[in-house]
């Protein structure tokens, strides 16, 4: 079973076609020498506000839109990343996951 907030949503930019964005995601995984993907989605994160009670009625999505249903793994980080997406890291202190609203999930290490 899947949890709510192990799922998030993205709508592909209109100007990016799905063979590309494919090409794009396959490209940096070939790239990364881990799992911990950090693949820019090129469109829009359709939850800001936190997706709390949100609708896919309220995310305006037309018929001719491609949307992507991104599910996380247990605990582990999104793949996905955008300019001000929440991103759940892995912290190089504790080795846990988590939203890092400070450059580690355990509040323990900090770096300039």
């Amino acid at each position: 079973m899947i949890d709510a907030d192990q799922v998030r949503l993205w709508k592909l930019d209109p100007l990016e076609t799905l063979e590309k964005m494919y090409t794009h995601i396959q490209d940096v995984c070939n790239k990364t020498s881990s799992y911990d993907y950090k693949i820019t989605f090129k469109g829009e994160y359709l939850e800001k506000d936190g997706g709390e009670g949100k609708s896919l009625d309220d995310a305006n999505i037309a018929d001719s839109d491609t949307v992507f249903l991104e599910i996380r793994e247990g605990s582990k980080n999104w793949n996905f990343t955008g300019s001000g997406v929440p991103s759940i890291e892995k912290c190089e202190y504790c080795s846990t996951y988590g939203v890092l609203k400070y450059p580690c999930a355990c509040k323990k290490v900090f770096w300039a």
